[in-house]
């Protein structure tokens, strides 16, 4: 079927994958998870399940390694927020958590308690439905100062668009003929521009580091190269020895 991904037991990868894909399949199948049988939507949802277990919206002002609970809906705040939003394969924690101390200790004289981090799941759900996630989570004319990375970069361009100045919906007819092939994806995008409209959310500053803006191999069809991937993100799960 179309949206079923059958992986063998072996891919015929070339020299320059040094074995790679056969370990990651052996890997995949010490947890019990057998890529051979499974969709390849199934796949991504197992893995985003084990690298992201609790996704939400945290409040990080004593450090990211101390995290609020999950906000479900923040409470409107008079002064911009710095809000963190991650890359692939990553977290808040783990995208933004080794700033020098004196780095952080000056954010948190400028932001105080209005220092958050957007935990997302980065395989099974598109950069637009994280968004709308996200801003659902937040206050009706929330302002936003924004740090991303790679493909966080991608929500924090979706927010921007709150902000058109043109008079026009967020999104419109020619951006949803773009994704027109893809249904789940083009409801995201019809969502997200009645929540931005709505809620009128300001990007008032937008650091934007390493984002794929004209795509990413991890989109493509290169399933030996994203295996690859996907075979160091096992060995950071796994225990020693363990494949």
């Amino acid at each position: 079927e179309a949206d079923v991904l059958e992986v063998p037991a072996r891919l015929p990868t070339g020299e320059t994958s040094r074995g790679a894909t056969t370990w990651a399949l052996k890997a995949l199948r010490v947890l019990k998870f057998d890529p051979v049988k499974v969709a390849a939507g199934k796949f991504a949802e197992f893995w985003d399940s084990r690298i992201m277990p609790k996704p939400g919206l945290f409040r990080f002002d004593k450090g990211f390694d101390k995290p609020s609970a999950d906000i479900k809906q923040l409470k409107k705040e008079k002064a911009p927020i710095l809000l963190f939003i991650h890359g692939t394969f990553s977290s808040a924690a783990g995208g933004f958590g080794g700033f020098h101390p004196e780095v952080w200790k000056a954010i948190q004289q400028e932001y105080g308690e209005r220092i958050f981090g957007y935990d997302h799941r980065t395989l099974s759900l598109s950069p637009v439905e994280n968004a709308v996630d996200l801003v659902r989570r937040l206050p009706v004319g929330a302002k936003l100062h924004l740090v991303t990375h790679s493909r966080g970069g991608l929500i924090g361009e979706l927010l921007c668009r709150g902000g058109r100045k043109d008079r026009k919906t967020p999104f419109d007819a020619d951006d949803l003929s773009l994704v027109a092939d893809n249904p789940v994806v083009a409801k995201a995008l019809t969502d997200l521009s009645d929540l931005l409209a709505a809620k009128k959310i300001t990007v008032e500053r937008f650091v934007r580091v390493a984002c794929p803006a004209r795509g990413t191999a991890l989109a493509g069809k290169k399933l030996d190269r994203w295996l690859e991937v996907i075979i160091n993100v096992i060995g950071k799960l796994l225990p020693p020895g363990a494949a």
